[in-house]
């Protein structure tokens, strides 16, 4: 006899194979081509909740694309100044106006006036780290304290030297303001 029939594997997965052919397809509805209904190009027509939807979200990309001019403020708590910040949206380096036209250059400089895109403020001002700090009573005590303190700071401040959209302040304390 050999090892293998004395030794048989065990296999680590139980799972047998999975082929799509045999799952479910989602399945569109079926279209009414009667006299009665509204059809273009084989579609039902958008309701006005779906035209509103779109529009609002075709306003935040427009208002996350307006120029805003910044400086990103030196951070006194590094014990490393820097010179530059990557910022990228959806792996695309940070953009700004020189000139009249949009430079993507990546690392934002710190300590110079530019302008950038909303949207890269945005990545700016949501980099927060929290400092943790813990405090907890002697275990003798009969109902121990163990408190965890947690301190939110801007990585980048920066100041908004010119922002032309009305909702630009509160935009800017919302994110401030959330976790």
């Amino acid at each position: 006899m050999t090892d293998a029939i004395n030794n048989p594997v065990k296999r680590q997965y139980n799972r047998k194979e999975v082929h799509t052919g045999d799952m479910q397809i989602a399945q569109k509805p079926d279209i009414d081509l009667g006299l009665e209904s509204q059809i273009i190009h084989g579609e039902e027509l958008p309701t006005m909740e779906d035209l509103r939807a779109k529009q609002k979200h075709a306003d935040e990309l427009a208002f996350m694309e307006e120029p805003v001019t910044i400086r990103i403020e030196e951070n006194s708590k590094s014990d490393f100044p820097e010179t530059h910040v990557p910022v990228q949206v959806q792996g695309k380096s940070a953009e700004v106006l020189n000139n009249g036209k949009w430079m993507e250059i990546g690392w934002l400089p710190i300590g110079v006036p530019l302008t950038t895109k909303r949207k890269y403020v945005e990545v700016l001002a949501r980099a927060k780290p929290e400092n943790i700090r813990t405090q907890h009573d002697d275990a003798n005590v009969e109902r121990p304290r163990n408190l965890v303190t947690r301190r939110a700071s801007a990585a980048y401040p920066l100041s908004i030297i010119r922002d032309d959209n009305p909702r630009g302040h509160e935009w800017l304390s919302a994110i401030m303001m959330g976790h």
